[in-house]
C-alpha cells in the first residue's frame, strides 16, 4: 500500500472527518483510485467539483464586471498567472491533494501587494510579467523540493 492510500484511508476513516466533502475532495486529488477503493462516488464528487468551479466562476465574472462597471471578454486576460501563481504560494501541490483556503487567500494577498508594488515602482508591463513568472518558477520549486523530501 503506498503512502497516499494510507493516508486515504486514515484520511477517511477517522470519526472526526468522515463526512465532509472536503475531505473526500482532498482524497480524490491525492489519489482517485485510493478514494474510490475508500467508498468515496469518485464520478459524482468530481462532477460536482466542476460544477461548483463554473458557478464559482460565474460569481466572480459577475463581481469583477461590477467592479469594471463594463462586460468586455478580455477584462480578465492576463490574470491566469496571477491566479495559478497565488495557489502555489499558498501552499497548493502540482500533484494534488495539497493545500488550503487559507493558503490560497494569503497567496492572492501575497501576489496583489507584489502586483501594487511593481506597478508603483513604474517598472513596464512586460518586466511586470517577468518578475511573476520568476516568482511562479520559485513556488512550484519549492514545491518540488518539498514534495522529494
Amino acid at each position: 500500500m503506498d503512502t497516499h492510500t494510507k493516508a486515504n484511508v486514515k484520511l477517511l476513516l477517522s470519526p472526526r472527518h468522515s463526512r465532509g466533502i472536503t475531505y473526500w475532495i482532498y482524497a480524490l486529488g491525492s489519489n482517485e483510485k485510493s478514494a474510490r477503493l475508500s467508498g468515496v462516488k469518485t464520478e459524482r464528487l468530481t462532477f460536482y467539483a466542476f460544477i461548483n468551479r463554473g458557478v464559482l466562476a460565474a460569481l466572480v465574472g459577475l463581481i469583477f464586471s461590477a467592479r469594471l462597471n463594463t462586460a468586455t471578454p478580455k477584462a480578465g486576460v492576463g490574470f491566469e498567472l496571477d491566479v495559478i501563481a497565488a495557489c502555489f504560494i499558498g501552499g497548493a501541490s502540482a500533484s494534488g491533494g495539497v493545500g488550503k483556503v487559507l493558503g490560497a487567500v494569503i497567496g492572492a494577498f501575497i501576489m496583489g501587494v507584489m502586483n501594487n508594488g511593481i506597478s508603483i515602482m513604474g517598472i513596464g508591463i512586460d518586466w511586470q510579467q517577468v518578475i511573476k513568472g520568476v516568482v511562479l518558477r520559485a513556488a512550484v520549486c519549492v514545491d518540488a523540493y518539498n514534495k522529494n523530501k
